[in-house]
């Protein structure tokens, strides 16, 4: 079970990655260079942003609250 928990998160972990990446910054990070025209086709200019937002909230809780339950179930 701990080993299935450990996969789940690495997945987690790609996907908070790449959700940050394609948030626009101040200097228009990666999202104005690779993913922003279709971010932008996909959710529309400004609904981009909070998607974008939210998304990265939801899998930045699901990866801490995992990390503590993989940290509590790891110990022997």
């Amino acid at each position: 079970m701990l080993g299935f928990l450990i996969g789940i998160h690495a997945i987690i972990s790609v996907l908070l990655v790449t959700v940050v990446l394609m948030q626009a910054s101040q200097g228009g990070g990666l999202a104005g260079s690779i993913g922003g025209q279709t971010t932008n086709a996909i959710f529309g200019g400004r609904s981009a942003s909070t998607a974008l937002s939210k998304i990265t909230t939801y899998l930045a809780v699901a990866f801490m609250g995992l990390a503590l339950l993989i940290s509590l179930l790891g110990r022997p």
